[in-house]
């Protein structure tokens, strides 16, 4: 037991004495990489991320998650004008995008695109591109024009029987008025006519927003910024640290070697 202190407590001295004989190369070390550090900063264009959110009820989201690829190869590729076509946007605005990353574990039939921006000012605008790309392309239209066509069809299938209900309240308040019927069978026409119209009104709505693919920005994480000061100062300078801690054990091993 008392062999394995001396043991440690040795080892401590020599690292001690380690530290002290390079201590001006580790010193150097810091200093380098806190002032690449500064400087990598305020020379690196920086970056901004937020998160937007492509919801449907009626396109599956795993279909839509591959159709990106071809946004992502290009982005990578630096193709500035096959970004531009897809997208609908200037090639200002396409060299603003710096990455994004499609996530389908969002629950429900949502995707979350979250992306990386130079200029937060153009993030409306590259919003509105994600938007023209998904709702040009082909399986999203079909599926789109198909789901309408259906709505349509249920929209005058719920008309017809309103137009239906109408006519019946009409006989039954000919025959209230002749005193053949009790006001009670004119109330359960009236209500069964109700909840057919808000079916109605709710089948319209979903006719009016099965147009397109909407998109929409998660404000609670609105532009998170990718480049911090601090962060990259401490980064550079316990890279550096490292490099001069292995240079110095370099140098130290050296040196025993040729004083033996």
């Amino acid at each position: 037991m008392e062999k394995k202190e001396i043991d440690i407590i040795d080892l401590i001295v020599l690292i001690n004495k380690f530290l002290k004989r390079r201590r001006n190369l580790l010193i150097i070390s810091l200093i380098t990489g806190i002032i690449i550090g500064v400087m990598s900063y305020f020379f690196t264009k920086n970056s901004y991320r937020t998160n937007l959110f492509v919801n449907s009820s009626i396109i599956n989201k795993n279909l839509l998650y591959q159709s990106f690829s071809p946004l992502k190869i290009n982005l990578k590729n630096n193709n500035i004008d096959f970004l531009q076509k897809k997208l609908n946007i200037s090639k200002k605005d396409v060299k603003q995008l710096a990455d994004f990353l499609v996530d389908t574990a969002t629950g429900n039939n949502s995707l979350r695109i979250n992306i990386e921006l130079y200029d937060k000012n153009s993030l409306n605008t590259i919003s509105n591109g994600f938007v023209y790309y998904i709702n040009n392309l082909n399986f999203v239209k079909g599926n789109i024009s198909v789901e309408r066509e259906n709505l349509k069809k249920y929209i005058l299938e719920v008309d017809s029987q309103l137009v239906n209900i109408k006519k019946i309240q009409k006989l039954l308040l000919n025959d209230l008025n002749n005193k053949n019927i009790q006001i009670n069978n004119i109330g359960g026409i009236n209500e069964a006519y109700v909840n057919i119209y808000a079916k109605r009104i709710d089948l319209q709505k979903r006719f009016n927003e099965t147009n397109q693919v909407f998109l929409y920005n998660d404000i609670s994480e609105d532009f998170i910024p990718q480049n911090s000061l601090l962060k990259k100062v401490v980064f550079d300078a316990i890279i550096f640290i490292i490099i001069g801690f292995f240079m110095a054990l370099y140098l130290e091993i050296r040196a025993i070697v040729k004083n033996k």
